[in-house]
């Protein structure tokens, strides 16, 4: 039973952290796309993150709302 748990826990671990890394590089995809002038690749980005509920957990949901709002001020939307 203990192993079972343990297997869980460390699965479950292995999970969280490959989300993570799949957020943090769309994330850091975002921050390039702004910094090269493509809007479109913004917004584009910053929905597919709000589209992950699990993305509404991290903390990071001002951050992206933020890009957006520049982006679609950039683009006069």
């Amino acid at each position: 039973m203990k192993i079972q748990i343990l297997i869980s826990i460390l699965y479950l671990s292995i999970l969280t952290s490959a989300i993570a890394q799949e957020h943090t590089d769309i994330f850091s995809d975002i921050d390039q796309a702004y910094k090269s002038f493509r809007y479109d690749d913004v917004i584009h980005g910053c929905q597919k993150l709000l589209g992950d509920s699990a993305m509404a957990r991290t903390g990071q949901l001002p951050e992206i709302y933020r890009y957006m709002a520049l982006a679609y001020y950039a683009l006069g939307e």
